[in-house]
């Protein structure tokens, strides 16, 4: 089985369309269809990134081995593999978790809405057995967790898993200026993949910044983001560092290690993002109606003060 007919088995598995799948790795359908029908095929960079999307091996997505001959190895060796959704919460998103229309500065965070959305994740994530959990920051709903049972630690948002990654493949774990955050692990085929979270930009905080008058209020306010973003990230890399033996002790004794499942996770994100989709609409769809009303009564007050301005000079 060549890349061709991997690539289609793989997506028909995901219950994927052409255009969704190439939506999810930022390519045309038409490229997908191409490469599906031997026309032509993607660059190593693309197949790597499939192939995490699927959480197979690049050999796998390559044809070097048949489906049967890949569960065969599955069962000789049970190394876990890491799981990557692609999907790497921005700014945007910090201003959906408080109900801000992308775009629409007039309207203002909705603080009521991000604390009841607070409060439904911390639920979630009790439910979810994680033994250590914390937000990355404080206006962005992204959580760094650990998860004891599966001795696996990864970024929870939207409702599920965004990247799960056994302790064992973990490689290292790097902090730029306190605001970045760069955990390097060991991907499906052995080649080094990171994840990288970037934080405390200005706009991410449209709640606090509509809170303050002054510009003596908003550099402290800037400044008390930057220390408390700084001090979260590095409670990240104290959490996996202090793991190093029990990763020394997994990879000794793969086969007994606790397993997960991709295809659950990738499922779960599949529905996250369709749920999103539907909030930004539905968000946008708010803005424009503001936007529209506004526009309708500045033209109404016009009119009638023309009206008004006419009557005046003509008695």
């Amino acid at each position: 089985m060549g890349f061709s007919a991997a690539l289609a088995r793989l997506r028909a598995q995901h219950k994927l369309t052409q255009a969704e799948l190439g939506k999810k790795i930022n390519v045309t359908p038409q490229a997908i269809s191409k490469w599906e029908n031997g026309i032509s095929e993607p660059d190593l960079g693309m197949v790597g990134k499939i192939a995490r999307l699927f959480c197979v091996s690049v050999g796998e997505l390559l044809g070097e081995s048949t489906e049967a001959e890949h569960h065969n190895k599955e069962e000789e060796n049970s190394r876990r593999e890491v799981y990557f959704s692609g999907h790497m919460p921005s700014v945007y998103h910090a201003e959906l978790d408080h109900g801000v229309c992308h775009g629409y500065a007039s309207i203002k965070g909705n603080t009521d809405a991000f604390a009841k959305n607070a409060l439904a994740e911390e639920e979630n994530l009790k439910k979810r057995g994680y033994t250590e959990y914390f937000p990355m920051q404080s206006d962005l709903l992204l959580y760094y967790f650990w998860d004891e049972e599966r001795s696996a630690f990864g970024f929870y948002y939207d409702g599920n898993e965004q990247f799960v990654c056994p302790i064992e493949r973990l490689r290292s774990v790097a902090v730029k200026e306190g605001r970045e955050l760069t955990v390097t692990v060991e991907g499906d085929s052995g080649e080094p993949l990171s994840y990288q979270l970037s934080f405390s930009s200005r706009r991410a905080y449209p709640i606090l910044l509509g809170m303050i008058k002054t510009k003596e209020e908003e550099k402290e306010l800037l400044v008390h983001i930057k220390k408390e973003t700084a001090e979260r990230i590095e409670r990240v890399r104290a959490s996996l560092l202090s793991k190093a033996d029990l990763a020394k002790r997994i990879r000794a004794r793969e086969k007994e290690a606790p397993s997960f499942n991709c295809e659950e996770y990738a499922a779960r994100h599949t529905a996250a993002l369709s749920a999103r989709a539907a909030l930004e609409e539905s968000l946008l769809s708010e803005g424009k109606k503001k936007n529209v009303l506004a526009l309708v009564l500045a033209g109404t007050l016009f009119a009638l003060s023309t009206t008004a301005l006419i009557l005046l000079l003509v008695l």
